[in-house]
């Protein structure tokens, strides 16, 4: 299991991409047989790399703004981030 340090690394990473990164930078977070499920859309569960880039670049392409507004990690319920 990865320690606390590494989730809140790979969170607060995760964080900074979906603000300000590509489709490609993000789906580098997960692995091979990662699942996404979108939780505003609904939808079909993106399985695996190939799907989950898909749905991200989906995002990409709608032109849909990507901000932070407040965010905080699970791991140290601290804010990461605030626009």
């Amino acid at each position: 299991m990865p320690s606390a340090e590494l989730i809140t690394q790979t969170v607060n990473r995760y964080i900074e991409l979906v603000s300000s990164g590509t489709a490609d930078d993000i789906v580098e977070l997960y692995t091979d047989d990662a699942t996404v499920e979108d939780p505003v859309g609904g939808g079909e569960t993106h399985i695996g790399r190939q799907a989950i880039l898909g749905f991200y670049k989906t995002l990409d392409s709608a032109g849909a703004k990507r901000s932070c507004l407040r965010c905080e990690s699970a791991a140290t319920r601290r804010p990461s981030c605030s626009r």
